[in-house]
């Protein structure tokens, strides 16, 4: 059933979604963006670097790439400890 141009039998949702992530409404809302090229997340990012060297994400490199190279040559408990601060972050974003 269809009234104007809405069809009812398809969600809303779908009409409404967009691919612009809400907080910056600059770029595709892929993962590598939302986790590290998002100005947001940049300044969530720097926030949490004061405690941990080097685990302020590079510009160019997808998440994939910066997470190992992030927590290698760490010690096995600061290791975990980066593992588990990116996860959170990551899914906080």
């Amino acid at each position: 059933m269809s009234i104007g141009k809405i069809c009812y039998g398809t969600p809303l949702f779908l009409y409404l979604y967009h691919n612009t992530p809400p907080l910056c409404k600059v770029y595709d809302e892929t993962l590598d963006h939302l986790s590290l090229d998002c100005p947001f997340a940049n300044v969530v990012w720097a926030g949490i670097n004061s405690g941990l060297r080097a685990l302020l994400p590079t510009p160019a490199a997808p998440l994939s790439v910066w997470w190992p190279a992030a927590v290698e040559g760490r010690p096995m408990g600061q290791r975990k400890t980066a593992n588990s601060l990116i996860s959170l972050v990551i899914r906080s974003l």
